[in-house]
């Protein structure tokens, strides 16, 4: 994946995500299922952290927190948002691949990636990331990760209302779809929570998997959900109370996994 596809758009990020009714409601699933694992102060990396969101979240709740990037732009962004209550949060601009060499000798208590930043490698290449995640955590580390599924309901029924059943299916291609991002066309790799628990097997034991956004619709559906609150909430309602089991995982928009490093 190319860094200038998210460059061009790390500008428009926070108001065409972030900030958004659907956004702020999958961004709090997330923290739902976060929270219970910080309880005490950790030494957190994020990968693919975008405009610094959660990293100055995290930081404000008294983590250290090394918050990495491939898109030059969307660091720059959530530089600019540091303030003197985030003095624990590094911002570096590296991609999945060199985040080892950048971090040095440095071990994390939790490694943390949301929001699909890993649907943007293939399947070979998150092999070769598991050895590099697990070298990085500490011997009680954890991963939380935040994957696109695989099998997602909504995006299911939303595109065969429209007759695409191309897209209606794209994310069982496993040779990945095509993603556009301003002129910038890349692949997005969809994975199901057994996928993702038989490529990190060899350093990793799943401890939880949470579907992320089952009854609350995928984001590029703002527009249609943003005059219509009271359905939206009644979705968010849904999901509060139903949305809570694994079995579920892989049918939501995203799905929220927890892995253990094992322990030889």
């Amino acid at each position: 994946m190319p860094p200038q596809s998210f460059d061009s758009s790390a500008k428009t990020y926070d108001a065409d995500f972030t900030n958004t009714a659907i956004g702020k409601i999958q961004r709090a699933q997330v923290w739902k299922y976060l929270l219970p694992l910080i309880a005490s102060p950790k030494n957190i990396l994020e990968i693919n952290c975008g405009t610094g969101e959660d990293a100055l979240q995290l930081s404000s709740l008294g983590h250290s927190v090394l918050a990495t990037d491939v898109s030059g732009e969307m660091i720059e962004v959530a530089k600019r948002k540091l303030g003197s209550e985030h003095s624990g949060v590094r911002f570096v601009h590296a991609s999945f691949s060199s985040v080892k060499e950048t971090v040095a000798e440095e071990k994390f208590d939790l490694l943390f990636s949301n929001f699909g930043g890993l649907n943007c490698v293939d399947e070979t290449e998150l092999k070769k990331l598991s050895n590099d995640f697990s070298s990085l955590l500490n011997e009680s580390g954890k991963m939380f990760l935040v994957i696109m599924g695989s099998n997602c309901r909504w995006e299911q029924f939303y595109f065969m209302l429209k007759l695409n059943f191309q897209k209606a299916f794209r994310r069982k291609v496993k040779a990945g779809a095509e993603t556009k991002i301003g002129k910038s066309v890349f692949k997005t790799f969809y994975y199901s929570p057994a996928e993702i628990e038989k490529v990190f097997a060899l350093h990793f034991e799943v401890k939880l998997r949470k579907p992320v956004g089952l009854f609350v619709p995928p984001s590029y559906l703002e527009p249609f959900f943003k005059n219509k609150k009271w359905l939206l909430n009644g979705l968010t309602l849904l999901d509060n109370r139903l949305g809570l089991f694994s079995l579920f995982a892989n049918q939501a928009d995203h799905f929220a996994i927890v892995l253990q490093k094992k322990i030889f």
